[in-house]
């Protein structure tokens, strides 16, 4: 099978054992030799793809921990943002492993949920920042009326009640929105537009109905004052404490 894990070792050694002849056999010559086209073009797509991927992963992290910071002047909320996103994310690439290589959901009889014993590579892939995005959509969306009520002088806890219910119903409409535009992706005939569907839909509803309404207040009324420090804000109760 050229599209099978033993056709991409095969490439890699008979490109090593060319490479190999060149240098041992034709010392006098200059020339190349090059495996290309086909499943090789792939192959060579997918290792760039992988090796760049993990570079992407911190660059958009770092993306959002500045856009965050910058916007509220604060280093523990991009922080607890960052962390939320990531759960968000493990969650949705986990349940996408247990479904489409582990039959997780083989049982509703749905060819797109079926075990497909491998998932796309390109999938996560595409749906990595997009995922990072909508989470990070929400929570700036919640985060700045968290921060509206703060400045006009409500305690903490206050704040953090009047921003979600002021936003709760909004965010939860947009969800549902989404989940409808992402459930075409979802049903899509190819196998890899079904997975990055799933991953969308996941993330969205995990965002949306677990990750906004119930982590993000738990964690902001943990960490309580220290949510806006250095800030302003976080100085001004300082103040009054004293």
């Amino acid at each position: 099978d050229p599209f099978s894990l033993k056709a991409e070792d095969w490439i890699d050694d008979f490109r090593g054992g060319l490479k190999h002849d060149i240098d041992q056999s034709v010392l006098n010559y200059r020339y190349d030799l090059y495996l290309s086209r086909g499943t090789v073009d792939l192959h060579d797509s997918r290792k760039l793809t992988f090796s760049l991927f993990p570079w992407l992963v911190v660059l958009v992290l770092c993306v959002a921990f500045g856009f965050v910071g910058a916007s509220f002047r604060t280093l523990i909320v991009p922080a607890r943002a960052v962390i939320t996103i990531m759960l968000t994310l493990s969650f949705v690439f986990g349940l996408l492993v247990l479904t489409y290589q582990y039959g997780m959901f083989s049982w509703l009889g749905l060819s797109q949920l079926d075990n497909m014993h491998s998932i796309f590579w390109l999938s996560p892939v595409i749906a990595y920042a997009v995922c990072v995005g909508l989470g990070l959509d929400y929570d700036v969306f919640l985060l700045e009326r968290i921060h509206d009520f703060k400045s006009q002088g409500m305690s903490h806890e206050d704040s953090i009640v009047e921003g979600l219910a002021s936003t709760g119903t909004i965010i939860s409409s947009a969800g549902l929105v989404m989940l409808a535009s992402f459930g075409g992706l979802l049903f899509s005939v190819n196998p890899g537009l079904s997975q990055i569907g799933f991953m969308l839909c996941f993330a969205v509803a995990t965002d949306t109905f677990v990750v906004e309404p119930l982590l993000v207040p738990a964690f902001m009324g943990l960490i309580g004052e220290y949510n806006w420090w250095p800030s302003k804000l976080a100085a001004e109760k300082k103040k009054e404490e004293e």
